[in-house]
């Protein structure tokens, strides 16, 4: 009794109908053949008879309505997670005794693709994303354990960076742990484990099953990380205190550095040892169980007994290197610190960048005024504002929101100001939210702990409503930057996209960038009814079936769906517990980028503090382990070689034009380079002079190159016999 949506809208794809082919053509201008039956691709007769009695009709059909190929690929496995089928190999050996033609060959997908891109066919060249309507749902039926992944795509590169400069310099490369963190990683990743029908014991058995690999490469990450940090920061020579702070981005950064359960007794103050200035400081404390940092219950808890465990260290490091470090110094005694921008009073907070206001009858943030642009960034219109929750009832599309809301001070200090917002709502007995701003930073940071019960058919929103006139919308994709249906194929999903680590809405004139650390669902410029196939929906939403977007709405809002319960097969149709979500929001002048590239990077790979004490080594006080020009170039990976030969890095162009690339490795000796395949197969040399090594880099290309560190191999050269197209 309701619509059913395809993947795309076929007829615009495929004009003659399915089986059919087309090129996709990924942002670099590579391509790939995609070949799609619908279904599974499954045809699976039981004998020879069975074959002759629907094969001739269906070679008729296609034929019929100018098929390209002379070759049909079918799936023989009786469908959906079916195992393999031998009774296959024993009818084509019985057809093909007795017809020479067609051949029933069995055979791989790699045969039937290599076969048909030599029938010389033309086909179709298709452009842009494939927005998903199930799997990038089902991951927010387990909320917590999504985040905590989500949060280890940026820590586990960040810790493979450190192991790799650790290696270079002359420590041992945790390589095993790295392959186990990756792997499980992975796994949590796979689009769902769930039983079909995921109730009971076993239900439990299958979630745990899975759940432990993101908590296990989330705990590897980190180990790997600190560990990597701590020996680096004991290579530097550092007499006395000080707090040696890594950079593991590619470029310049002034950030929050938070050190936990900082142990420093008595007053103290942080030098900056590139200008001497004497940074501002601030002791940040666990001073209830209910506050919307990461395991902050657990910290109030052990704090009684390790009072260490409730206080954090906070300060601004300034122009931390580019993957980088540098050493602040602690020095012992009182000192007067110039008064800062931050204030905060009654349901207001503000920093020399933005004024933010509270609504303290619904908990949400009403205005957020940028003063060097002079611009309100709230939509004074919007029903929402921004970082308000939303409960909506699956079946009835009913909302709700807070109620019971109390407004409070949260901290006040001189590098950390703000407001907390506590409520419940329904299925929420326990909302609390956190608005903050920091000294000399311009980003809002917005944290919310959810207290969520078991009833299940709920979905959560968070509101984020900006005023930007004739707003377009643009967010990082896998290795892409996506504009919503320009981007996108015809017909495809638009109720929800998954951005990765940032969004951007602007007009050409401001732009107010956005970053989501644990959920990654977003639905742009309106809240829809919500489309989820018939293969995996519990019960079916509001307007299920309803027509996809052909333009966007024209709003500047955009709504983090961050949880759902509502699934009949492989998901969890509920979930209960603690969960923590947050965002950053920053703003700028113009359509420009970089300015969300760069929030969303930071937001999702934050400083890492270390703390030494008379270190004896020989590198400098600060320093960058790599630098790379232009800045719209990303570094997707540093790693060490596969086969030992030095170093391997992954970048990617950004911003849609070719640049020419130099990369520096200024605490190093790089004696050549080369050009890689991902296999890290050497494809071409790279000269390197004075340092430097320099290459073109097209349009969204990616490109890998090895970098050989004096004395850091261990193995022979690995070469590809062929530059491989693309």
């Amino acid at each position: 009794g309701y619509k059913v949506h395809n993947f795309w809208d076929e007829g615009a794809i495929f004009p003659r109908g399915r089986p059919g082919a087309f090129w996709w053509e990924g942002p670099d201008g590579s391509r790939i053949l995609v070949y799609y039956q619908g279904g599974y691709g499954v045809w699976t007769p039981g004998s020879y008879e069975e074959v002759m009695e629907e094969l001739p009709g269906m070679l008729e059909e296609l034929e019929g309505r100018g098929y390209p190929f002379d070759a049909v690929r079918f799936a023989y496995n009786g469908g959906d997670n079916h195992s393999p089928d031998g009774r296959c190999s024993i009818i084509a050996r019985e057809w093909n005794e007795r017809w020479a033609y067609p051949k029933l060959i069995v055979g791989t997908n790699s045969m039937f693709f290599r076969h048909i891109e030599g029938c010389g066919a033309e086909l179709p060249v298709v452009r842009g994303e494939l927005p998903d309507t199930d799997y990038v749902v089902g991951a927010i039926s387990s909320a917590r354990e999504t985040g905590i992944n989500r949060i280890t795509h940026s820590a586990l590169p960040a810790a493979e960076a450190l192991a790799a400069v650790g290696w270079a310099l002359g420590d041992r490369y945790p390589e095993g742990e790295l392959k186990r963190a990756w792997e499980d990683l992975i796994l949590f990743d796979e689009h769902t484990w769930g039983m079909a029908w995921p109730a009971g014991r076993r239900q439990d058995w299958n979630w745990s099953d899975k759940s432990k690999h993101a908590y296990r490469a989330a705990a590897l990450a980190e180990s790997i990380l600190i560990r990597s940090a701590e020996r680096i920061a004991r290579r530097i020579k550092a007499e006395g205190e000080h707090i040696v702070v890594f950079n593991p981005l590619s470029f310049r950064r002034t950030d929050v550095v938070r050190l936990e359960g900082v142990g420093i007794e008595g007053p103290f103050r942080i030098v900056d040892p590139e200008t001497g200035r004497t940074l501002p400081h601030q002791i940040s404390h666990i001073d209830r169980p209910q506050l919307p940092r990461p395991y902050a219950a657990d910290r109030y808890a052990l704090g009684q007994v390790y009072r260490r465990g409730l206080r954090d260290l906070l300060f601004v490091a300034p122009d931390l290197p580019p993957m980088g470090y540098k050493a602040f110094r602690i020095v012992r005694g009182r000192s007067s610190e110039p008064e800062g921008s931050l204030r905060a009073e009654g349901n207001l907070i503000e920093n020399e960048f933005y004024r933010v206001e509270v609504d303290p009858s619904t908990g949400a943030v009403t205005s957020i005024f940028d003063k060097e642009l002079g611009r309100e960034l709230v939509d004074g219109e919007g029903r929402w504002g921004v970082n308000r929750l939303i409960v909506r009832e699956t079946r009835t599309g009913r909302i709700e929101t807070l109620e019971e809301v109390e407004l409070e001070e949260g901290e006040r200090g001189p590098v950390r100001a703000s407001l907390i917002v506590k409520g419940r709502c329904r299925g929420c007995p326990q909302v609390v939210q956190e608005i903050a701003l920091y000294e000399g930073i311009k980003r809002v940071e917005l944290c919310n702990l959810i207290l969520k019960d078991s009833t299940p058919f709920l979905e959560l929103f968070f509101a984020f409503q900006f005023g930007v006139e004739s707003p377009a919308f643009r967010f990082e994709g896998s290795c892409s930057v996506i504009e919503p249906i320009r981007d996108q194929l015809p017909g495809s999903n638009t109720d929800y996209y998954a951005v990765q680590r940032w969004a951007d809405v602007s007009n050409g004139e401001i732009g107010v960038a956005f970053s989501p650390l644990e959920p990654h669902l977003v639905e742009l410029g309106d809240l829809y009814p919500g489309y989820v196939s018939q293969a995996h929906h519990g019960v079916p939403w509001i307007d299920y079936g309803h027509e996809f977007l052909r333009e966007m709405p024209g709003k500047a809002h955009i709504y983090s769906f961050a949880l759902v319960s509502n699934f009949r097969t492989n998901f969890r149709p509920s979930q209960h517990g603690e969960l923590l979500f947050r965002y950053s929001i920053s703003s700028h002048e113009g359509g420009d980028l970089r300015r969300a590239r760069e929030l969303g990077q930071a937001f999702h790979s934050p400083p890492i503090p270390v703390p030494i004490e008379d270190a004896d080594g020989d590198l400098p006080p600060a320093g960058s382990f790599l630098e790379i020009e232009p800045p719209d170039l990303l570094l997707l990976t540093l790693k060490r070689a596969e086969d030992g030969r030095g170093l391997i890095l992954r970048l990617m162009e950004a911003e849609g034009r070719e640049v020419r690339a130099v990369v520096r490795m200024p605490l190093f000796e790089v004696s050549g380079a080369f050009k890689t395949n991902l296999a890290e197969e050497d494809l071409e040399p790279i000269p390197v002079r004075d340092g430097e090594i320099a290459f073109e880099v097209g349009p969204f290309e990616i490109v890998t190159i090895r970098a050989l560190i004096a004395g850091r191999s261990l193995s022979s050269p690995r070469r590809s016999g062929a530059c491989p197209k693309g």
